[in-house]
């Protein structure tokens, strides 16, 4: 019998007006990310980035 757990990922400390040096527009969103676990919320040490401007990376 394995164990099986759910984690959800949540952007939490949100920054936004950030420059993005691909477009050049102050478009950068940069956040943190949450663990909701059973033993509640916990601030996980990574920080992701994403511009609203740039196109994406995935396929149309």
């Amino acid at each position: 019998m394995s164990d099986e757990a759910t984690i959800e990922l949540w952007p939490v400390n949100i920054r936004t007006g950030l420059w993005c040096t691909t477009c050049h527009l102050p478009s950068m969103v940069e956040f943190d990310l949450a663990m909701i676990g059973n033993e509640g919320v916990t601030v996980i040490g990574e920080t992701s980035s994403v511009c609203t401007e740039c196109p994406s990376e995935g396929p149309d």
